[in-house]
């Protein structure tokens, strides 16, 4: 078995831009699915 995790190296604040918005909307995406254990990490100060 094998893990992946998901590194966004750009800013994750209320004024990100597209290339933010669409990594933060595939990690909605991703919540609503079950058996999906993929963590994401963005840069930036802990919301």
């Amino acid at each position: 078995m094998f893990k992946v995790a998901i590194l966004v190296d750009l800013e994750l604040s209320p004024k990100s831009g597209g290339h933010v918005k669409f990594w933060e909307n595939i990690f909605f995406s991703k919540e609503k699915q079950k058996n999906c254990p993929i963590p994401f990490f963005f840069l930036g100060k802990k919301a």
